[in-house]
């Protein structure tokens, strides 16, 4: 069996390193841009989202689940038939544009702000975005760390280097971001394709190619709801409010999105694993200590950001513009936190029944829409936030409800009320009038989360030692 601390220790290290740069890429389009046009480049990102899953058509999922059961010429063609498709779906993505099919799209976005050639770069960007997509996740179905480490890191090392010339030399705009951007994901092609030039092949298997869009293809609607969930609080504040309010709300986000770090690692290395040996006779039980260790180390960040988050960012000048959207973050952190903890249900994905997606993100999508529509109007970016974290309480709780029936991982009752008990006073402290925790000075909010951190450790009964000792008996005790 691959190594599952091995794959979290390189995966978490690019994941990190990721983040961190895409982190000071945000301080960078703050500083350099306005709001109004922060809030239009986050709507253009939500826009190349959403185009490239369309363009992609989910084909890594069937990669991903069909790789381990076929033999090296089968991969070949498995890979080949999704790469040659992707590349025929972005060009008539092309075609489509050329012929002025997505004008009013465009217009919506840019208004007259925009030239034709920058518009060109922009729309070039998304298909070559799907690809690049799709090559690195192939590179992280098959295994190969350091090919995943380099070609993600390096083209964003590239673009961060550009940007910040453009910061401290020139001028920043969106122009120049999405020449950045265009230049960035052609790269991370390149060094994919060359990566991965073994795969290719001219054989085809037209049966094969049906297995893999019958598992794919109910992944795209899902994953379009759950895309548009994503980046339906910024389309409604855009129209409730302003773009400016778009921006502020987006850079908050963006904030919030260290949270996933929490993921880092294990879940680029945990689903080619679940994949291959949920059959396992002792997987379940290993299954459920790793999520146990996974939820005592992921709160203990998940709180130290939320009490020590505010002190760092008022380093940064460029903040003080942003100050009204700190109070979000105790409603976005939580959310995003729990927009990717899908990856300790996988009972669907094992089970094959990927349809279960579509009608959780359907109603979730629907939710979001209803909440951000009543809630925008009357709280603004704390509306737009409440209902980002409703919305993922219900799609957990009805990815618990549909997942029942197929794997099912289990908390302890004791740990899992002193986790609910910690949250509630945390949204206390942040929220109750005249506390206001992050208005404390550092000191007194470093022993809180002192206190925060020791209590769950106790709660969950895992000392460093006996989290080090379940990662080595899920490595080994799972078999070669």
């Amino acid at each position: 069996m691959q190594s599952i601390w091995r794959d979290s220790i390189v995966y978490s290290f690019a994941i990190i390193l990721h983040r961190s740069l895409n982190f000071i890429l945000v301080l960078l389009f703050v500083s350099g841009l306005s709001k109004a046009n922060y809030g239009t480049y986050e709507l253009y990102i939500s826009i190349l989202t959403f185009s490239s899953l369309i363009i992609a058509l989910e084909l890594a999922q069937g990669c991903g689940r069909l790789i381990n059961e076929v033999n090296s010429l089968q991969k070949n063609m498995i890979f080949s038939m999704s790469f040659y498709t992707i590349i025929f779906l972005g060009l008539a993505f092309l075609t489509i544009s050329s012929f002025g099919l997505l004008d009013s799209l465009w217009f919506y976005l840019f208004s007259e702000k925009i030239k034709i050639s920058p518009l060109f770069y922009a729309i070039v960007n998304i298909p070559f975005f799907a690809l690049f997509t799709f090559l690195q996740i192939q590179l992280r179905w098959e295994f190969r760390r350091f090919a995943y480490l380099v070609s993600s890191l390096l083209p964003l090392f590239l673009f961060l280097l550009f940007t910040l010339y453009l910061v401290i030399f020139l001028e920043l705009s969106l122009s120049l971001l999405f020449l950045g951007n265009l230049i960035m994901n052609v790269l991370g092609c390149l060094i994919s394709i060359y990566l991965l030039r073994t795969r290719f092949t001219l054989n085809f298997d037209f049966s094969l190619y049906k297995k893999i869009l019958n598992f794919s293809l109910p992944f795209i609607p899902a994953s379009i709801l759950l895309i548009a969930i994503l980046i339906t609080d910024r389309f409604m504040l855009d129209w409730f409010l302003d773009r400016s309010q778009v921006g502020e709300y987006s850079f908050a986000y963006r904030i919030s999105n260290i949270a996933v770090l929490t993921f880092a690692g294990i879940q680029s290395a945990l689903s080619p694993l679940i994949m291959k040996y949920h059959d396992s006779l002792n997987f379940r039980k290993e299954f459920n200590n790793i999520l146990h260790i996974f939820l005592t180390y992921s709160h203990i960040f998940l709180f130290g950001l939320l009490l020590l988050i505010p002190s760092f960012l008022n380093y940064f000048s460029t903040f003080q513009a942003y100050e009204s959207s700190l109070v979000v973050l105790i409603y976005l952190i939580p959310a995003l936190f729990l927009s990717q903890i899908y990856i300790f249900l996988p009972g669907p994905v094992i089970a094959k029944k990927t349809s279960v997606y579509i009608y959780v993100n359907l109603i979730s999508f629907l939710a979001n829409i209803c909440l951000n529509f009543f809630l925008i109007p009357r709280f603004g970016l704390v509306g737009a936030a409440i209902s980002t974290l409703i919305t993922y309480v219900v799609s957990i709780s009805l990815l618990l409800i549909f997942s029942r029936n197929f794997f099912m991982p289990s908390v302890k009752k004791s740990f899992f009320v002193i986790l609910l008990a910690c949250w509630l006073l945390i949204f206390l402290l942040w929220l109750m009038p005249g506390v206001h925790i992050y208005s404390f000075s550092l000191f007194n909010r470093s022993l809180l989360y002192l206190i925060f951190s020791i209590i769950i450790i106790k709660a969950s009964g895992f000392s460093p030692s006996s989290f080090i000792q379940s990662l080595k008996n899920f490595i080994y005790g799972q078999g070669s």
